[in-house]
């Protein structure tokens, strides 16, 4: 009986030991699997954190426009500028050669030109054609009907109001009226900042010989310019 009690003891010691073996590797599981599940939850964050970033990433993204940089429009005293390029008539204090207006109103051209193609509406008139400093507006239905969108050796301002240059100006304000009637029709609580009638946009005419009063225009069709690459940059996509 004496065995039987010390067999029985023994048997229970080694249980015991058993159990607490199993406790301590049970211990050992759960603390690995709570370092798992916080390395978990860790990533997890992570993850969420590169999702926030990517997600206001993707945000900014889609209100650039690569026309905004590519044409960017501003000011330079009393002249409209468009990619860095004056666009009006010298005066005493700054001087802009012929060379640097035709630039400028190519790179109006090609605003222009950008933007019809984004908006998805077919010219009524003329369509535009970005060639750099040769740029050139096309009559619709009459390709061999082209007007010259630059000047050239020939051009004097004694000829002004009647040069093919001057038509082309006319010509060109009618296509960025009809890119103007466009955004206002899609959304009629916006308003150009100027107005365009005939020649004039604003108080300004696009024929005017005064030298100040064209360098007026000028800088109002750019700001006119301006305001339609904004639209676009809002509510279309490249």
């Amino acid at each position: 009986q004496f065995l039987q009690v010390r067999k029985r003891r023994e048997d229970v010691a080694k249980h015991r030991r058993r159990m607490m073996e199993l406790r301590q590797r049970l211990l050992e599981e759960q603390a690995r699997t709570e370092q798992r599940l916080h390395t978990a939850h860790e990533a997890l964050a992570s993850l969420h954190t590169r999702r926030n970033h990517l997600d206001r990433w993707l945000q900014c993204a889609r209100r650039t426009h690569p026309a905004n940089d590519l044409l960017h429009i501003w000011h330079h005293e009393q002249f409209g500028t468009i990619s860095g390029f004056k666009l009006g008539r010298s005066t005493k204090t700054v001087q802009v050669d012929r060379e640097e207006m035709n630039a400028a109103l190519g790179q109006a051209a090609l605003a222009l030109h950008l933007a019809q193609d984004l908006m998805d509406y077919t010219p009524a008139k003329y369509i535009v054609r970005p060639l750099g400093s040769q740029s050139r507006l096309i009559r619709v239905g009459d390709s061999r009907t082209e007007l010259c969108l630059f000047l050239d050796d020939r051009f004097t301002l004694s000829l002004f109001g009647r040069s093919n240059f001057t038509k082309a100006l006319v010509a060109f304000l009618g296509c960025l009226k009809e890119a103007v009637d466009f955004v206002e029709n899609q959304d009629p609580t916006l308003q150009a900042p100027y107005v365009i009638q005939e020649d004039k946009i604003g108080e300004f005419s696009v024929a005017a010989s005064n030298d100040e009063e064209w360098t007026r225009a000028m800088k109002c069709m750019l700001t006119n310019i301006k305001w339609i690459l904004t639209w676009v940059a809002k509510y279309t996509s490249l």
